[in-house]
């Protein structure tokens, strides 16, 4: 041996080991810690190298009369076992370079030369084109290449060459393709992607300008191995000169799918303007995605599905929309010979020059066609058939909605042609068709809605990846299909209830009212911010949803501080249209006054949101609110003071109408109770309360009893609050009281003063009678002793006393010692009070005074006699 470090054993020792020491090559010597072998061996060898055990199986196929000898390299990591294919390794491409050191195509021939999945992905930073100018990419090993996204790097096949080309011929590779725009490819096939019966997925690539000559402009795919898979992807403005403008796909042994995809504006000039599938082999399936805009020369304008041989065929989740082609504008589906399923997806504004609008079906054995919630709308058919032309076989249409649908041959039907004369037999149930000519439907029926209008709306975004017409409110077709087992959503997926209501409704499109949110403009920072939920029409099922309150505009809210960020879930009930919903916010120090915050219905079940999803309301400052006290009476004529005060005091000042009315069940008389000219007052910045008085009057009659009220109105620079009015009744004036005193004597032919007093000085003059009579045992004598004409007075407003003089009368005889009484009476401004008259004796008069009694002559003899002397009576001279 040529080399000690390999020890005293031979050197390969082993199962079919074809190689000798000396016809084969031990490339290396003992190196640190690696060494590179180069042995010569067979298919499925195990070799013993220093007791350590390698096993490999080369990759190469056997040729038909025996095993081929290959050259395998091996990297060992010195003192370890290794055993085998060669470890994958991982490639950069550093520039835009079209071949050489960092090029894409350098690390291609490197993946392609060491065996194992490799990954090649581009240095950080590097976008741009990679423009092909020395021929296609081959791929022939398993390789992921992943790109920085397809918006950032594109590889050009500058329109002269394709851009790759994926073969092996002696293995199945596994090939991933994903964040890569490839265009601009030339070829007879293919021209972006020819994949000669390799797995390939491509994830988030975007296929755009290819052009092949034959088949397949974006891709071509054949063989019976592989495994196709396109999600996420846009495959658009390819072309084709016979089939396939955009995908063709034929005889293909593993699963096919197209999932969240959109092929779109792609042309081939025979068959499957979008995709044309040719006789595969496995399940094919294309969900969620768009296939639109694409044209065919002759049949399937978005897809074209000739004869499974075996394996189903679905589309779900999709939209097949405004293609175009002689026959079959959306789809041709011809042969169909295994169970195909068209399901929750919208068939619309698609276009055929000869028949089949929307869907055009060639032939289908054993009733293999089966379409479950599909809306076929807007169709339109030259010839027959706008929405289907149904030629030969049998089908059934579950929970299917045909309408709008045009076509020349208007006596067939505009939505549906099914030709009986093939024969054609068409089963429908819990279907609408909008023109429906006897006949249309030839097998099982039941629970159909024939010749009315569904109420669609137009096709567009009604959530979810695609476009849906949806269901107007009052359809028909609301809650009139059937329970369709296997379907769970509507066609817009995730969030889309397959049943809202008591039953599914029929087509793609599963009605909910339309949710809008409503506001008001401003909110007083502390009061719960409202608004109110509406449906467009009641729900047989209540409608719950979810609001999330968030700051919003030039100067948000801040969330915790001027409000309340809880989402807040709200239900509308089954039958009912509205529903409230209150966002609490707070008064908070420093103000949140001129912050906004927004409302938005972030998610709902049973109910549709619309385009007025959100709305905004402004916090405003606490106003300066205005509030009314005053007393609960009043005297009349008194003035009634009332207290104006605000709940805080206000930086600005504030003005207000205090405005009187008579009020209660016995209103004051504006005018004659109380004056009702209003007052505007000012309360000036920086104060909390003003007085008003509103004078009243001493009404005759007494306005007593009578009530008016206050009330507050006009205020600028402040609100007015629940207590806006203050209610006064009139108490009518306490009446002073009279009462009358005298001198206890009077000198005959004197006039007697007597004072009349009142207890308090009357706001208007009091009158009141004065009679003189005669009294007591000995009474003086009216006329003779006194005069007893009565004397009406009159005490002016404000005077509380008044003076009145009664004569007396010189009587002869005289009236001395005869007493009379002056006694007040009908007083009118005053009540006469108990002491209501005053006695009075007479006295001689002082002018006639009472005469002496004289002793006669007779009598005073006796009188001298008996004093003992005698005297004698002087006569006058």
């Amino acid at each position: 041996m040529a080399n000690a470090w390999a020890g005293a054993t031979p050197f390969g020792t082993g199962t079919h080991v074809t190689g000798t020491e000396s016809d084969c090559e031990l490339a290396g010597q003992q190196p640190t810690s690696i060494i590179q072998i180069d042995i010569c061996c067979n298919l499925n060898d195990s070799i013993q190298i220093m007791d350590r055990a390698l096993h490999f199986t080369p990759a190469a196929a056997p040729y038909s009369l025996g095993l081929k000898p290959m050259v395998v390299a091996l990297a060992m990591t010195f003192g370890m076992t290794v055993g085998g294919a060669a470890q994958a390794a991982n490639y950069t491409v550093t520039n835009l370079n079209d071949a050489g050191p960092g090029s894409l195509r350098q690390a291609l021939a490197d993946a392609n030369a060491n065996s194992g999945a490799d990954t090649i992905d581009f240095a950080a930073g590097l976008t741009g084109t990679i423009t092909l100018t020395s021929g296609e990419l081959n791929v022939s090993d398993s390789v992921t290449l992943q790109g920085p996204g397809p918006n950032l790097l594109t590889i050009s096949g500058n329109n002269a060459s394709r851009v790759l080309y994926l073969y092996n011929g002696a293995s199945l590779l596994d090939v991933t393709i994903s964040g890569l725009t490839i265009s601009q490819g030339a070829a007879n096939n293919g021209a972006g992607i020819f994949d000669n019966d390799e797995n390939l997925t491509l994830d988030n690539v975007v296929l755009s300008g290819n052009k092949a000559t034959v088949d397949g402009g974006g891709l071509w795919a054949d063989g019976f191995s592989m495994t196709l898979t396109v999600r996420n992807s846009t495959i658009t403005g390819n072309t084709s000169g016979q089939n396939g403008g955009g995908i063709y796909v034929e005889d293909t042994g593993g699963l096919l799918l197209i999932r969240n995809s959109t092929i779109s504006n792609n042309q081939a000039a025979k068959h499957g303007g979008g995709i044309y599938f040719y006789d595969p082999d496995h399940d094919v399936t294309i969900e969620g995605s768009t296939i639109s805009g694409n044209v065919a020369g002759q049949r399937g304008g978005g897809i074209y599905f000739y004869s499974a041989d075996n394996g189903n065929f679905t589309i779900r989740d999709s939209a097949i929309t405004g293609n175009r082609a002689q026959h079959g504008g959306g789809i041709f589906l011809y042969e169909v010979d295994q169970p195909t399923t068209i399901e929750n997806t919208t068939i619309s504004g698609n276009v055929a020059t000869g028949d089949g609008g929307g869907l055009n079906v060639g032939l289908s054995y054993a009733n293999n066609l089966k379409l479950v919630n599909v809306t076929i709308a807007e169709n339109v058919a030259a010839g027959k058939g706008g929405g289907i032309l149904h030629h030969e076989g049998e089908s059934t249409l579950a929970n299917v909605l045909v309408a709008g649908n045009s076509a020349a041959s208007q006596a067939d039907g505009n939505d549906i042609f099914n030709d009986t004369g093939q024969p054609a037999v068409l089963n429908a149930t819990n279907s609408l068709i909008q023109d429906a000519p006897s006949g249309t439907i030839n097998g099982s029926s039941a629970n159909n809605l024939l010749n009315v209008s569904p109420m669609l709306g137009p096709l567009q975004n009604n959530g979810g990846s695609t476009q849906t017409h949806a269901l107007l409110d009052g359809s028909p077709a609301i809650d009139a299909g059937a329970s369709p087992s296997s379907l769970s959503t509507d066609q817009r997926g995730t969030g889309f209830a397959r049943t809202v209501g008591s039953s599914p409704d029929i087509g793609a499109f599963e009605w909910r009212p339309t949710l809008s949110i409503a506001g008001t403009a401003t909110v007083t920072e502390g009061q719960a911010a409202s608004f109110t939920i509406t449906l467009s029409a009641a729900s047989s099922g209540p409608s719950s949803i979810v609001v999330t309150p968030t700051g919003s505009g030039s100067s948000p809210a801040v969330a915790g501080t001027h409000f309340d960020a809880t989402p807040i879930t709200v239900v509308v009930p089954a039958g009912s249209t509205t529903a409230t919903v209150l966002i609490p916010t707070f008064a908070a120090t420093p103000s949140g006054a001129g912050r906004s915050l927004t409302a938005t219905m972030t998610s709902a079940v049973d109910g549709a949101i619309g385009s007025a999803d959100n709305a905004s309301t402004m916090l405003v400052a606490v106003p300066s609110e205005l509030s009314i006290t005053g007393p609960s009476t009043v005297t009349a004529g008194q003035a009634a003071t009332f207290n104006i005060q605000l709940n805080t005091v206000s930086a600005n000042p504030i003005t207000v109408t205090v405005t009187p009315t008579g009020t209660g069940p016995t209103p004051a008389v504006a005018g004659t109770d109380f004056d009702a000219i209003p007052q505007t007052i000012t309360i000036a910045a920086g104060s909390q309360s003003f007085a008003v008085s509103i004078p009243t009057f001493a009404a005759t009659p007494s306005g007593g009893g009578r009530s008016f009220s206050v009330a507050l109105s006009n205020a600028t620079g402040g609100s007015i609050g629940a207590a806006s009015t203050a209610s006064v009744t009139l108490v009518a004036i306490a009446q002073p009281v009279l009462s009358i005193s005298g001198p206890s004597t009077v000198e005959a032919g004197q006039a007697g003063s007597f004072n009349v007093l009142l207890s308090q000085a009357p706001s208007s003059p009091v009158t009141v009678t004065v009679t003189p009579a005669g009294t007591g045992t000995s009474p003086a004598l009216a006329g003779t002793d006194f005069d007893a004409s009565p004397i009406t007075i009159t005490i002016p407003a404000g005077t509380i006393s008044f003076v009145v003089k009664v004569p007396t009368l010189v009587a002869t005889p005289s009236g001395a010692g005869r007493t009379f009484s002056v006694t007040l009476g009908n007083a009118t401004g005053a009540t006469i009070g108990s002491v209501a008259s005053a006695n009075v004796t007479l006295t001689a008069s002082a002018s006639n005074p009472t005469p002496v009694p004289t002793l006669s002559q007779w009598a005073l003899a006796l009188l001298t006699g008996m004093l003992g002397f005698a005297a004698r009576r002087r006569r006058k001279p």
